[in-house]
């Protein structure tokens, strides 16, 4: 299962990096009905919408925050 991540919203619009770590544009539209959470992980559907993986959105911001702690945080 491929895995998108929300990079931004700007003008109406989802900026996406792909599984592939490139860019797309997709309209706020694609999401059906969930909001789109800037940083979310997410599943592209066959029908072209976006599924909000909560999990893996949650498990990757601990990983950037335990990343982030290593960096600034040095004993």
């Amino acid at each position: 299962m491929d895995r998108w991540i929300l990079d931004r919203v700007e003008n109406g619009f989802a900026v996406m990096e792909t599984p592939q770590h490139t860019f797309m544009s997709f309209p706020l539209t694609a999401f059906s009905g969930e909001t789109a959470r800037e940083g979310g992980v997410y599943e592209k559907r066959g029908d072209g919408t976006f599924q909000l993986l909560a999990e893996e959105t949650e498990n990757r911001k601990k990983s950037l925050y335990a990343s982030q702690e290593k960096i600034f945080h040095k004993p």
